[in-house]
């Protein structure tokens, strides 16, 4: 069944999420999954929340995902796994 285009996925347990430390648009570190957001960052730099978002619609028995690729979209980051068919993966 395909993932929703953005979703808070992973290992975490349910009420935590993961938090950015960014600084512009450079995302410097991703936090382990946490309950609460991290204290206040240093000045010019934001705490921001982690989504996830896969690259197309994603089905466990057709696809592989790949590692993430993360960008600060507006007051969130995003980390979007490709996602390729399991046949490309003999190309």
């Amino acid at each position: 069944m395909p993932q929703s285009p953005i979703s808070r996925f992973g290992d975490g347990q349910p009420g935590e999420r993961q938090y950015a430390l960014v600084e512009g648009d450079q995302i410097l570190s991703i936090s382990e999954y946490r309950s609460t957001a991290p204290g206040d960052p240093s000045p010019g730099r934001r705490v921001l929340p982690v989504e996830y978002a896969d690259s197309m619609p994603f089905d466990p028995d057709l696809h592989y995902r790949l590692d993430p690729v993360a960008r600060v979209d507006g007051d969130r980051v995003v980390r979007v796994y490709p996602v390729i068919l399991k046949s490309e993966d003999r190309a």
